[in-house]
């Protein structure tokens, strides 16, 4: 999986393109961690180039999200297939953690 990182004023966009695997884990976790250093008001994490996501990149979003929240940072999910979509809301609750399409993201975010 790739992993680039922008920045657009308080917000750290992170974009995931490929397939996610179990190496994949520790390269997100890193990228998360080096965002909050830089001390966003807000991760959002770019979903449109995952075709899937299995287990271990479901658990990786767990760990992403908590890491933001203990450093008290928005953390928000964009851009999803009706697949990823679909799997992701069996796992967080829309209120706790927002899915936004890309055209809401770039409406409220930049």
């Amino acid at each position: 999986m790739d992993i680039i990182t922008s920045r657009k004023g308080a917000v750290c966009i992170i974009q995931l393109s490929g397939l996610f695997e179990y190496p994949d884990e520790a390269k997100l976790v890193n990228t998360v961690q080096t965002a909050i250093e830089s001390s966003p008001s807000t991760i959002a994490v770019d979903m449109a180039r995952i075709d899937t996501i299995n287990s271990s990149g479901i658990a990786t979003l767990i760990t992403t999200l908590k890491l933001a929240d203990e450093a008290q940072i928005d953390f928000l999910l964009f851009g999803m297939n009706a697949k990823v979509l679909l799997l992701l809301e069996k796992v967080f609750a829309r209120d706790f953690v927002p899915f936004l399409t890309e055209e809401e993201f770039n409406a409220r975010y930049l």
